[in-house]
């Protein structure tokens, strides 16, 4: 992903992306981003980039919707 998007996305979206769960049984990894905004941006934007990169390793993943719920 750094050398497609470089570094500055990769540090400031995907490395921040939080993993809530990960099924090794059924090869699925549940990831979260930190903010409203970078969720959006990824849902908008690199979705697909993400599957690619998960497929690569053997895995598929499921975006966790960004809720601010918890925080207020």
């Amino acid at each position: 992903m750094i050398k497609s998007y470089g570094q500055t996305i990769d540090k400031k979206y995907f490395s921040e992306l939080n993993i809530i769960n990960e099924d090794n049984v059924s090869k699925k990894i549940f990831i979260k981003a930190k903010t409203g905004f970078a969720d959006s941006y990824i849902t908008s934007n690199h979705m697909e980039n993400l599957a690619h990169a998960f497929k690569a390793q053997g895995f598929s993943f499921e975006l966790v919707k960004f809720s601010n719920f918890n925080k207020i």
